[in-house]
């Protein structure tokens, strides 16, 4: 606990007086998420390498509007995907997106396709998205590929690395140099049939500060996607290949899961479908594109002192110690009634006064008498995401909290159980942090009122270096149970 001692110079920094999440073009806060229907404008963020594009047009939602008349009339016949591997999800598909090359042909040359009928719609839906893209966006796809996928109760489809070997194939044909180009993803979530109080969603793990992002899709809604990143091959010879966006960590969206931690919608929880039109454009139309387009602000952090400081753009400083910090959880003095999902113990204060000692020695912390500190353990079981701002314990926006994390879970996780909302602030994702258990988070009470606990989601919390796609229904793991401490101190210093 020692090293808390070399934290202090740098702590002693003043919180961000104030940090805009409206975009420097346009406030976003009060017209409708990027991407979706009613808001016209084409955003992007920068994640790493990767750029992403928000975008829906009148002409595209009126064509995803048609192709769910298609599917909801059974012009597309389906089938389980029964993948050549091991996979941790069942991925139900289209047939004529898991075989969309012709399986022969006829007398007279023309290629025979599993389900015609089936693979006309997908075949026009990728063309009058191409179609749309050029005229409204500039882009000209070539070597274009597609898929449609439908996510049902409890799975996540995943794309794999090696679904972009027909833009590779186009780029090896080609006698100009590939870096002239970017790899294209079109991508598209739309609500099926999504019950109340959920959401689906892309997961993004963000390179720079660790952390991950969910683009969040919404009952009743559809969100267009652009990924667009620089051709890059792996480093295997027998099938080399585009590594994907990055998108954690070969999936790219969720089933729908409960939005609330106070209440759930129960086990069966809708369905949605994602379309996927792949391809190659120039490097010319999409840095054009970037220059029209709103960009959006992300909450990384600033690193200093070795990585061991970070102090995020909304105020969130996160300390690296030598060691995990816990609070002693012997005597609970107070069982608080259970709030959003959550029950909420109030520790002793005697039997913490050494983990007191070192938080004090941060110079904002120092002058707080025994009477101003409460000591808090949080403990979630379930889904849903459980909001501090619903717990009534009392926070005053200048309180000083300092967040421990205390939660114990297999090998084959990460710890993400700290989240921020960020839709409320106009902005198309949940922002779920990076919290291992080496690592504390100091805010404030305003601050604090904005964070909740991430939903008990084993993808969420799915360990991206571990993930061998290897099946695990012949074992058990442990429950992920999230437990988070929270140290207050009460600002009532005169």
């Amino acid at each position: 606990m020692s090293s808390f001692k070399y934290l202090i110079p740098v702590l002693i920094i003043s919180l961000l007086s104030s940090y805009s999440y409206a975009s420097k073009k346009s406030d976003t806060n009060n017209l409708k998420l990027p991407g979706r229907y009613k808001n016209r404008n084409v955003s992007v963020v920068d994640f790493g390498s990767t750029d992403v594009f928000f975008y829906m047009t009148p002409e595209k939602h009126h064509l995803l509007e048609n192709l769910l008349n298609k599917i909801n009339n059974e012009e597309l016949k389906l089938t389980i995907d029964v993948n050549h591997y091991d996979c941790l999800t069942t991925e139900i598909s289209a047939i004529a997106s898991k075989y969309p090359d012709p399986i022969g042909y006829d007398e007279q040359s023309n290629p025979i396709y599993v389900d015609e009928k089936g693979h006309y719609v997908l075949e026009s839906y990728a063309q009058n998205l191409s179609n749309i893209t050029k005229e409204k966006l500039g882009l000209n796809i070539k070597g274009m590929s597609r898929e449609i996928n439908f996510v049902l109760n409890q799975d996540a489809h995943k794309f794999h690395q090696d679904q972009s070997a027909k833009q590779f194939t186009f780029l090896k044909q080609q006698s100009s140099d590939s870096s002239k180009y970017k790899i294209f993803q079109d991508l598209t979530l739309v609500d099926w049939d999504m019950s109340k109080d959920t959401f689906s969603a892309t997961i993004i793990q963000d390179n720079l500060s660790e952390d991950r992002f969910l683009i969040t899709l919404f009952p009743k809604e559809s969100v267009g996607m652009i990924f667009s990143q620089s051709p890059k091959h792996l480093s295997r010879t027998a099938h080399p290949s585009y590594t994907v966006p990055t998108i954690f960590p070969f999936h790219a969206v969720l089933s729908p899961i409960d939005y609330n931690g106070s209440y759930s919608a129960g086990s069966s929880k809708g369905k949605r479908l994602s379309t996927v039109v792949r391809g190659v454009v120039l490097n010319q139309e999409i840095e054009k594109l970037k220059e029209h387009s709103i960009v959006l602000p992300i909450n990384r952090y600033v690193s200093k002192n070795n990585d061991t400081i970070r102090e995020y753009r909304n105020g969130i400083i996160s300390v690296k110690t030598k060691k995990p910090l816990y609070t002693n959880d012997n005597q609970v003095i107070y069982k608080h009634n259970d709030a959003e999902n959550v029950e909420i113990l109030e520790l002793d204060f005697e039997n913490n006064k050494d983990l007191i000692l070192q938080l004090k020695k941060v110079p904002e912390l120092n002058n707080y008498l025994p009477k101003d500190i409460k000591i808090f353990r949080m403990i979630k079981k379930d889904g849903g995401f459980s909001r501090f701002s619903m717990m009534n314990l009392n926070i005053d926006d200048s309180d000083q909290i300092v967040l421990l994390n205390a939660s114990q879970i297999p090998e084959k996780y990460s710890y993400f159980n700290l989240s921020q909302d960020f839709t409320s602030e106009g902005l198309p994702w949940i922002q779920i942090y990076h919290f291992p258990l080496n690592r504390v988070f100091k805010v404030t009470g305003k601050i604090f009122k904005k964070l909740s606990l991430t939903p008990i989601e084993e993808i969420l919390f799915r360990n991206a270096d571990k993930d061998s796609m290897s099946t695990d229904g012949l074992s058990s793991y442990k429950k992920i149970v999230s437990r988070l401490d929270c140290v207050i101190f009460k600002n009532n210093i005169k």
